[in-house]
C-alpha cells in the first residue's frame, strides 16, 4: 500500500515497483492518499508493506506513523520523505519503521532493495516470533517446574504453571525474588558460581502457603554477558521422605538388633565371666605360679569390663537417668582411658528438661558415633563438649576435636558418618559436621 498525496510522485513509484519486482502486479498495490483513505481500504486490503509519505491532508510527521502502525501493527512500514530529518528518522526507527528513504534519492533499483530487505527482516522476525511463541508454550506447558532468572543470586523473572503450583502462588508472588528466600532457616544463602554453565544444588525451601520442600535446583546460564539462567526445579520431597522412612525402619530394626546381643552379652557372656572369676579364686594352684595367677585374673576382670563397655556402648543404660546424665557418663570413660582430656560445659539456663521433646536416643547415639570415630581415626588429644542456649531459645551442642581432620568429600560415603547423618535426619535435628585437616573436626547440632 502506498500512502501518498502526490499523484506525480504515486505514479512514479508505481512504475518503478512494477517495472524492478516481476512478480508484482498493479492489482497487488494500493494507493490512497489520506489516513481517512487508508482507514476505509483495510475493510478489504490488507497490505505486507506499506510505503508511506508522513505529511498528509489529515496528518502530519510521527503522528502520521503512530496512526498507520496502529492500524496494521503486523505490516512493515518504509517512509518516503521529502527531506531527510536525522532526528525524526531516528525516532520513527525506534517505533518500528523498518526503514527511511529519500523520496529525491528513490530510483527502482533503490525501492526495490529496501522492499527486499524488509521482507527479509520481516521474514527472520516472524521465525523469531514463531521460535519464541514455540519457547513460551513449551515452557509454559512443561510439567516441570521452570522459572527464567538474571544474575548469580537468581532473581526470578518468569515462572511456568508447574513452577506456581509447587510454590503455590503465582509469578506476581514470585518476580523479582531471589531464590533463596525460599529456603528454610536452616540453609545458607547461596550464590551461583558466573562461569557455571549447570550448577546443581539441593535446598530445603518453604512453599508460599508454609509448606516445606526438598529440591533439586538445576540452573543453565544462557548469556554470559548478563548472567541469564534458565533454572528447573525437581521436587525431591516425596523421595526424601521415602528415603528418610526407610532408614528410619532399618536403623529401628538394627536397634532391636543390637539391643538384643547387648542383653545377651550383659545378661549371658559377662555374667558368666563373672562365676567364672568366682570359681577361678576358690581353686588351689602350686606354688610358684602366683604370675599366671595374677595375669589370668587380670585379663578376667579386663573381659568383664570390655563385655560391659560393649554392652553399654549398644544399649546405654545412662540414659535411663536423663540424657545430660548419660552425656556426662560419656566424658567420664573418655577420660577413663588416660589417652584423652574431654571437657563438658553446660550452660547454667540448660537443664534436662530441656530435651523432654527431643529424640534423646539418637542425638545420644550421634554423639556417641562422633566420639567413636574420633577416637578411633582423629588421634585427637583434647575433646571440647558445650551445651548452650540460642537468641531463640534453641539448643546448641558443640563438639570439637584437635584431631588430624579429614577431607568431607572422600569420607562424606563411609559407614559411621552417614549413621551420623542419617540419625540427625530421623531426629529432626539441624546438624553439620566440618572438618579441616591439620586442625581438627567439630560437630554442631542445633536442636528447636
Amino acid at each position: 500500500m502506498l500512502i501518498e498525496d502526490d499523484i506525480t510522485f504515486s505514479k512514479l513509484v508505481h512504475f518503478h515497483l512494477i517495472s524492478f519486482n516481476e512478480n508484482l502486479s498493479s492489482e497487488h498495490i494500493q494507493q490512497v492518499e489520506s489516513i481517512k483513505d487508508f482507514e476505509e481500504s483495510l475493510l478489504f486490503f490488507y497490505p505486507d508493506i506499506i510505503l508511506l509519505d508522513l505529511n498528509l491532508p489529515d496528518s502530519n510527521g510521527l503522528d502520521t506513523f503512530l496512526k498507520v502502525k496502529n492500524k496494521c501493527p503486523n505490516s512493515a512500514i518504509i517512509i518516503l520523505s521529502g527531506s531527510d530529518e536525522e532526528e525524526l528518522s531516528a525516532k520513527i526507527a525506534k517505533y518500528g519503521a523498518q526503514d527511511y528513504l529519500i523520496k529525491s534519492e528513490v530510483s527502482g533499483r533503490y525501492l526495490k532493495k529496501a522492499i527486499d530487505y524488509c521482507l527479509e527482516r520481516m521474514r527472520h522476525q516472524q521465525q523469531l516470533e514463531q521460535s519464541e511463541k514455540k519457547f513460551r508454550e513449551s515452557f509454559e506447558n512443561s510439567p516441570v517446574p521452570m522459572f527464567t532468572a538474571i544474575g548469580s543470586e537468581l532473581i526470578i523473572q518468569l515462572t511456568n504453571n508447574a513452577f506456581n503450583s509447587l510454590y503455590e502462588g503465582v509469578l506476581t508472588d514470585f518476580f523479582g525474588q531471589k531464590l533463596h528466600k525460599f529456603n528454610t532457616q536452616n540453609e545458607n544463602f547461596f550464590c551461583l558460581q558466573n562461569e557455571s554453565v549447570n550448577d546443581i544444588k539441593n535446598l530445603c525451601q518453604v512453599t508460599k502457603t508454609g509448606k516445606m520442600i526438598r529440591v533439586e535446583l538445576i540452573a543453565n546460564k544462557l548469556n554470559s554477558d548478563r548472567d541469564i539462567f534458565i533454572c528447573s526445579i525437581i521436587d525431591k520431597t516425596e523421595e526424601l521422605r521415602f528415603q528418610e522412612e526407610k532408614m528410619k525402619i532399618i536403623n529401628e530394626a538394627q536397634e532391636n538388633e543390637k539391643q538384643n546381643i547387648a542383653r545377651e552379652i550383659h545378661d549371658g557372656l559377662a555374667q558368666n565371666l563373672v562365676v567364672m572369676n568366682l570359681l577361678f579364686g576358690s581353686f588351689k594352684f602350686q606354688s610358684g605360679q602366683e604370675a599366671s595367677i595374677e595375669d589370668f585374673s587380670n585379663l578376667i576382670k579386663t573381659t568383664i569390663e570390655e563385655a560391659k563397655s560393649i554392652s553399654y556402648q549398644l544399649l546405654p543404660p545412662q540414659l535411663e537417668n536423663g540424657f545430660l546424665n548419660g552425656l556426662k557418663n560419656v566424658i567420664v570413660r573418655i577420660n577413663s582411658l588416660n589417652k584423652q582430656d574431654a571437657i563438658l560445659e553446660i550452660s547454667d539456663d540448660v537443664d534436662e528438661a530441656d530435651f523432654d521433646t527431643v529424640d534423646k536416643f539418637n542425638l545420644f547415639r550421634i554423639i556417641q558415633e562422633f566420639f567413636n570415630n574420633s577416637i578411633k581415626y582423629s588421634n585427637s588429644e583434647l575433646y571440647n563438649t558445650k551445651i548452650s542456649k540460642g537468641e531463640s531459645g534453641e539448643l546448641i551442642i558443640m563438639i570439637n576435636d584437635n584431631g588430624v581432620g579429614f577431607d568431607r568429600e572422600k569420607v562424606i560415603g563411609t559407614l559411621g558418618i552417614s549413621n551420623m547423618l542419617n540419625r540427625i535426619d530421623m531426629a529432626g535435628i539441624q546438624g553439620s559436621l566440618n572438618s579441616e585437616i591439620g586442625v581438627g573436626t567439630t560437630l554442631e547440632l542445633i536442636i528447636k
